[in-house]
């Protein structure tokens, strides 16, 4: 299959694949797995197109297939992370090994994003069709704050964003009854989405409050706002298929607010151009 045909980011770890193919050393095992991360990807990308070409109509049978598709690509994408991962153990030290790793670390980052592409496709599959299973334990807020902050640090130092936390100590020790993972993933987007937007050497302010009956996490970027008549649309995954090679929009903020609603809560959005926005989501506190 010709790289061309690869969707991004399979794309992305093809390309690099085939460098370190031609970069092995005579290595038989290691070509051997070099080769069998070409092989998971070509696999991983003919599924896809072999799906998108299936038939469509109403929604059950469409997140049917969603789900088949996510659940057939975990073989493909553990392969490329496991053959990957052999390659990065077996190369050699020095200049020439040096740009290996830096290749075959450039595989593993595209898998990862492929994979939380997958995941999050799974949950939006499970959540329009009512078949979300929740994990609920009792999460301090600090704690889950904590982790998706820590995530995010790393995206927001490329861009010289800083990441500025507002949470009093009353909030802060609340037990929230929550699915901890995906909450994680609810942050990670809206934190994702702010750094992306924030100016740069810009401001990314998380807050998390109190708010009636429920806990509010919300953060707010100063970049450049997001057009009126998009404020309506940008929970709306369709919408936003179409308008991604505008603005970057995703799958985030839909998952996100279905999420939140499976929590019992709710998501939101303000935004000004010029000014930034500010997108929030809420989960109910016990006994609410």
């Amino acid at each position: 299959m010709a790289a061309s045909t690869h969707p991004s980011p399979l794309l992305d770890a093809f390309a690099v694949a085939r460098a370190l193919v031609a970069k092995a050393s005579g290595d038989t095992a290691e070509r051997a797995a070099v080769l069998m991360v070409l092989d998971a990807i070509d696999r991983a990308a003919a599924l896809l197109a072999s799906r998108a070409t299936g038939p469509t109509g109403a929604t059950a049978p469409r997140d049917d297939l969603i789900s088949v598709v996510c659940h057939d690509l975990k073989d493909p994408l553990s392969a490329i992370v496991m053959g990957t991962s052999y390659v990065l153990k077996n190369i050699p030290k020095g200049d020439q090994g040096a740009k290996l790793r830096k290749m075959g670390e450039a595989v593993l980052r595209a898998t990862q994003r492929m994979n939380a592409l997958v995941g999050d496709l799974h949950d939006l599959a499970r959540i329009e069709s009512d078949r979300l299973v929740l994990d609920l334990q009792t999460q301090r807020a600090d704690a889950l704050l904590a982790t998706a902050t820590t995530l995010a640090e790393v995206a927001a130092a490329t861009k010289k964003v800083t990441l500025k936390v507002s949470m009093k100590e009353p909030v802060a020790a609340l037990g929230i009854p929550c699915d901890r993972e995906r909450v994680e993933k609810m942050l990670g987007h809206l934190l994702s989405n702010a750094i992306r937007g924030a100016n740069e050497s810009g401001v990314v302010e998380i807050a998390v409050l109190r708010d009636g009956d429920a806990v509010r996490f919300t953060v707010t970027d100063n970049g450049k706002g997001i057009a009126p008549e998009r404020v309506p649309h940008v929970f709306d995954r369709r919408y936003n298929s179409t308008q991604r090679a505008r603005d970057g929009a995703g799958l985030g903020l839909a998952l996100v607010k279905g999420l939140a609603r499976a929590h019992g809560g709710d998501a939101g959005i303000s935004s000004e151009l010029g000014t930034g926005t500010s997108a929030w989501f809420s989960i109910p506190l016990p006994g609410s």
